[in-house]
């Protein structure tokens, strides 16, 4: 597999989960974080937008837990780089919204 697959990979997850075949979908991000991770190593600022993308589909599968993982994996990268830290807290404030209207 290539890095060169990342973004395509990305599109196409973005789009099945659209389609709501969430399954494929998630396994798509997961393949793209895996890639990623062997790539450009476990803490590189590439994976917050696999790693956000696959915790928002989750939550909308309403598989809160499941999300919650990704979601601390994303705080735990903005320790070793400050520009994804504020680039998360405007990323998670649109979260906390989407989280507020399938809740209630």
């Amino acid at each position: 597999d290539s890095t060169f697959l990342v973004t395509p990979c990305l599109g196409m997850a973005k789009v099945i989960g659209s389609i709501g075949k969430a399954t494929k979908a998630i396994e798509t991000y997961q393949r793209v974080i895996t890639l990623l991770e062997s790539s450009r190593g476990a803490n590189s600022k590439d994976l917050v937008v696999p790693l956000l993308s696959l915790a928002n589909l989750l939550l909308k599968e309403r598989r809160a837990n499941d999300a919650e993982t990704h979601f601390t994996r994303l705080s735990l990268l903005s320790l070793f780089s400050p520009s994804i830290f504020s680039a998360l807290l405007t990323l998670l404030s649109s979260i906390l919204l989407l989280f507020h209207f399938l809740v209630f």
